[in-house]
């Protein structure tokens, strides 16, 4: 893992050394790396392939909320939160 700067170098966070095929990322927690975040997962299978929904953001100021597919990428699934 490798500890890195924020947007305009706030908020640092850490990353996998192996990226592009590692990308776990983790929270900073006085500059050692955190615990993942908790997901909450849907009560709904995936619409495509059976897995776990999970919720999801969209980036962006306008960003909204949907549930995605735990099987990203090789699953696209996806339901809006209603």
């Amino acid at each position: 893992m490798t500890r890195r700067p924020g947007k305009s170098g706030k908020k640092a966070w850490w990353g996998c050394s192996g990226y592009p095929e590692c990308k776990v990322t983790l929270p900073d927690q006085n500059g050692k790396p955190g615990k993942p975040k908790e997901q909450e997962v849907s009560d709904t299978p995936c619409p495509k392939c059976g897995k776990e929904l999970v919720r999801r953001k969209k980036g962006g100021k306008s960003g909204y909320d949907f549930w995605g597919c735990s099987g990203f990428p090789k699953c696209d699934g996806r339901r809006h939160l209603l």
